[in-house]
C-alpha cells in the first residue's frame, strides 16, 4: 500500500466510533480527519467519510420518508422495521443497545439509488434515516479491538427506563454500567481472538456482585494484563476509588496473566506509581485456573501458589469460626447507651436480670481488647425491642459463646479483638465464633498482615463484612505452632486489656495508673511512663513475631514484611496532659462518690 491507499483504508474499514454525545462524536470525527490528513493532504478533497457516528434515535421517524425508502420491498421494510424498533430511546442506552443484524448490503444500496432521485422526500431519507442504518451497523457488527471510556454510574443513579432494559439484558452486571458495557463489549462486539480494553475501578475483580461475570470470562475469555493503580491515579482526586487498566481476550485458551500491581503506592507515594511500573518486583504472573479454587474466584492475580494450594485443601474461617452478622435495634438512640449512663450495678454483676445487656458495636481501630462502650436496653424481653420496625435482635444463647469481634468500617488495617462472653454484637462490629481451644490462635491470625492481605482480594473497600471474612483460608498448623501463637495471643489480649482498663472509660477500671505508693507526682508519671513504653514495645514484637510465623507458613517472604509500624500498634503511650487531665478527673470522681 502507499500511504495514501493505507490511509484510506484505515479510515473506511478498520476504524468505528460511538458517542451518545453529539459534540464528542464531532470531536472524535474532526480528529480521526486530522490524523488522516497528516499522512495525506488531499485527504479533505477525496470525499472520505469516518465511520463516527452520534448515536441517533428513531423516534419520530418520518413515515413519508419510510415509505418512501422501502419502496414497496417487503424485505427492506422488515429490516427498516427491526431497526427502527431497537433504536427506540437509544440516546438512553447508547453502546450497550442490543442490535439485530440485518442485510445492510441492501440498505446502502438503497440509498445509493435515493441520492440519484428528485423525490421531496430525498433529504429526509438521507438526513433521518442514514444516520440511523450507520449507528445500527456499528452497533451490530464484530470488531477486533474493542476500547472505550465506559460510563461509571451504579444502578441506584439509573433512570426507569434504563434500568429496566439492563435487568432484562445484563441481568449478571446489573449494578454497574461500566461492567454492562463490558459484558456488551467481550459477549457481542469482540470477535473470536478479539480483545477488549477498559479502564475501570477494581470492584469487579472481588465483590460478590459481579462474581456471574468473573465465571463468564472464566468460561468465556481470558484476561491477558492488568495494571493495578490502586487510589488516587489522577491528579488532585485524594482517596478516589481504586482504578484498574485491563486487556481481555475474547478466546478460551488459558493466558498466562500479566500483571503491574501498584496499589501499595498511595498518599505520600502516589508519585512513585510511573516508576514503579517499571520494576520487576511490582509484576506477577498468574495462572486464570488458580482463581477458581477460591470462593468467589477473585482476580487475586498476587497471590502464590501456596495459598491456592491451601485453599484447595484447607478450611475457611466459614467452616470453623463461623462469622455471623450482628443484630439492629433500628433506633439506637431509644435502646442504646454508654455504660456510664446506666446505674452500675443493673448490668455488671446484676441480679436485676437482662436489663441492660452489655453491647459491641465497632469502634475505633483497635487490636487484641477492648471498645467496650455500649449497653443494650434488653428489659429482661427480646420482643421490647422487636416491636421497632426492622428490628432484627440476636438469642440469648450468643451470651455464652465464646466469639471475637471486628469493626465493620475502617480505614486502616484488620483489627479484630476478644469479645467478653456475656454481651451481644451490632451489624457495624460484626463476631466471629471460634471453639474455646481455637479462639486465641484465630484472633492472633485475624490481626495478621497474611489476614489482611487476604481479605483484600475479596473487598478492598472500607469495609469488613462477615461474607468476606468467611472466605478466608485458615492455616493447617501442628501442634507446636499452636501453643506458640495461642500463648503469644493470649499474652497480647492481656496487654490490651489491662491498657484500656487503666481508662475510667473501661467499665472494669479500678483506680487510676497514677496512683502509686511515692511521693510525688512527676515521679509516679515517669513509672506509669516505664509501663507504658515496656507494653507498647511488647506488644509490638509479639505481632511481629505472629507476623513473622504466619509468613512462613504461607512460604511468602518474598511478598510480605513481618514488621508493625507504631500506629497500627493499638496500646496508648503514655501522654502527660492526657493523664495528669485523667488524674485530676478520678479525684473528682472520688470527691464525689462514683468510686468507693
Amino acid at each position: 500500500y502507499t500511504t495514501r491507499e493505507a490511509v484510506e483504508s484505515i479510515v473506511k474499514n478498520n476504524l468505528y466510533g460511538l458517542d451518545i454525545d453529539d459534540r464528542a462524536a464531532q470531536l472524535a470525527y474532526f480528529a480521526v480527519m486530522m490524523k488522516a490528513r497528516q499522512y495525506d493532504r488531499r485527504f479533505f478533497s477525496r470525499q472520505i467519510q469516518p465511520n463516527v457516528y452520534a448515536i441517533q434515535e428513531s423516534n419520530g421517524v418520518d413515515r413519508y420518508a419510510l415509505e418512501y425508502f422501502c419502496n414497496g420491498d417487503a424485505k427492506l421494510k422488515a429490516a427498516m422495521d427491526s431497526i427502527i424498533t431497537e433504536m427506540n430511546d437509544a440516546k438512553e442506552y447508547g453502546s450497550i443497545l442490543n442490535i439485530t443484524p440485518v442485510d445492510f448490503t441492501a440498505l446502502y444500496a438503497r440509498f445509493d439509488e435515493v441520492r440519484d432521485d428528485i423525490s421531496m422526500s430525498k433529504e429526509s431519507v438521507l438526513n433521518n434515516l442514514l444516520p440511523l442504518v450507520q449507528v445500527a451497523e456499528a452497533l451490530s457488527q464484530k470488531y477486533d479491538v474493542v476500547v472505550t471510556n465506559p460510563p461509571y454510574l451504579g444502578s441506584s443513579r439509573f433512570s426507569p427506563v434504563l434500568d429496566n432494559y439492563i435487568k432484562t439484558n445484563y441481568a449478571d452486571v446489573k449494578s454497574d454500567l461500566s461492567m454492562v458495557m463490558y459484558k456488551k463489549a467481550i459477549a457481542k462486539f469482540s470477535k473470536k481472538n478479539g480483545f477488549v480494553a477498559f479502564i475501570t475501578t477494581s470492584s469487579w475483580m472481588f465483590l460478590t456482585s459481579f462474581e456471574k461475570l468473573r465465571n463468564y470470562i472464566r468460561d468465556n475469555a481470558a484476561i491477558s494484563s492488568i495494571v493495578d493503580f490502586g487510589t488516587e491515579l489522577f491528579d488532585g482526586k485524594v482517596g478516589h476509588n481504586p482504578i484498574v487498566a485491563w486487556v481481555t481476550v475474547n478466546s478460551r485458551i488459558d493466558y498466562t496473566l500479566k500483571a503491574v500491581r501498584l496499589v501499595d503506592y498511595c498518599y505520600s507515594q502516589r508519585n512513585r506509581k510511573e516508576s514503579e511500573f517499571f520494576k520487576s518486583r511490582n509484576h506477577h504472573i498468574a495462572q486464570q485456573g488458580n482463581f477458581s479454587k477460591m470462593p468467589g474466584s477473585p482476580i487475586a492475580y498476587w497471590l502464590s501458589d501456596k495459598v491456592f494450594e491451601l485453599y484447595a485443601n484447607s478450611e475457611t474461617m466459614e467452616a470453623c469460626a463461623h462469622p455471623k452478622v450482628g443484630m439492629q435495634t433500628s433506633n439506637n438512640e431509644k435502646y442504646l447507651r454508654l455504660w456510664f449512663e446506666i446505674a452500675y450495678n443493673e448490668f455488671n454483676g446484676s441480679s436485676l436480670g437482662l436489663k441492660w445487656i452489655k453491647y459491641l458495636k465497632g469502634g475505633a481501630y483497635r487490636k487484641w481488647y477492648g471498645n467496650l462502650e455500649y449497653l443494650l436496653f434488653y428489659n429482661n424481653d427480646k420482643n421490647y425491642i422487636l416491636q421497632q420496625k426492622n428490628a432484627r435482635v440476636l438469642d440469648l444463647e450468643f451470651l455464652n459463646k465464646k466469639k471475637c469481634t471486628w469493626t465493620d468500617l475502617t480505614s486502616g488495617n484488620n483489627s479484630f479483638r476478644l469479645a467478653p462472653d456475656d454481651t451481644f454484637y451490632d451489624i457495624s462490629g460484626h463476631c466471629f465464633f471460634p471453639s474455646e481451644e481455637d479462639q486465641f490462635w484465630l484472633l492472633a491470625y485475624a490481626n495478621s498482615v497474611i489476614f489482611s492481605m487476604l481479605k483484600t482480594v475479596f473487598n478492598s473497600t472500607f469495609h469488613c463484612q462477615v461474607g468476606d471474612v468467611a472466605k478466608i483460608v485458615v492455616p493447617i498448623l501442628d501442634m507446636t505452632q499452636k501453643q506458640i501463637i495461642d500463648g503469644l495471643s493470649k499474652r497480647n489480649v492481656d496487654m490490651s486489656r489491662h491498657d484500656w482498663d487503666s481508662f475510667e472509660t473501661s467499665w472494669d477500671f479500678q483506680y487510676h495508673p497514677l496512683l502509686r505508693k511515692i511521693p510525688m507526682i512527676a515521679e509516679a508519671f515517669d513509672q506509669w511512663q516505664a509501663e507504658c513504653d515496656e507494653r507498647f514495645n511488647q506488644l509490638k514484637t509479639n505481632e511481629e513475631e505472629l507476623n513473622r510465623i504466619f509468613i512462613d507458613i504461607y512460604g511468602l517472604q518474598d511478598e510480605l514484611i513481618p514488621e508493625v509500624e507504631d500506629k497500627d500498634v493499638t496500646v496508648r503511650k503514655a501522654d502527660l496532659s492526657r493523664d495528669i487531665r485523667s488524674f485530676i478527673s478520678y479525684a473528682v470522681g472520688c470527691m464525689f462518690g462514683r468510686y468507693s
